[in-house]
């Protein structure tokens, strides 16, 4: 029983580990990627910024087009806030992605036998288990 308990443990030990291990690069990846937007947004803001002083000096010459410089910046407006919103969203889903790889436990009304086969089905993939015994608190 010891010796089961101690491998189980090793093997749940060896599958956090390798989470970690995938939850970090996924991070690096993650975090790689929204830096590479968030430069992009950047880069977009000082590409836009540069034409629309232009288009200003055109703009103000011909009030058609001064409506649709109007137009224009709205949308580039809106469009920075939604790629900011989703930038924002993303930070948060991997945020909540990584605080569960961190958590294990039994959830809220789950039976004890129940959360440890869950547990041992996240943690290391094993489909189909057996309790030999169980321990009894006193």
């Amino acid at each position: 029983m010891e010796e089961d308990m101690h491998s189980f443990l090793s093997t749940k030990s060896e599958a956090t580990e390798e989470l970690r291990g995938h939850l970090e690069k996924l991070k690096t990846m993650y975090g790689t990627a929204v830096k590479a937007l968030d430069d992009l947004v950047g880069e977009l803001d000082s590409y836009s910024q540069s034409t629309f002083g232009q288009l200003i000096t055109e703009v103000s010459k011909h009030s058609a087009l001064e409506e649709l410089y109007k137009r224009i910046t709205s949308e580039a407006e809106y469009l920075l806030h939604d790629l900011e919103d989703n930038l924002n969203s993303w930070e948060k889903k991997l945020t909540a992605y990584a605080q569960q790889q961190r958590e294990g436990g039994i959830d809220e009304n789950e039976d004890p036998r129940n959360a440890a086969f869950r547990e041992l089905r996240e943690e290391t993939g094993v489909t189909s288990a057996e309790i030999v015994t169980e321990i009894i608190k006193i």
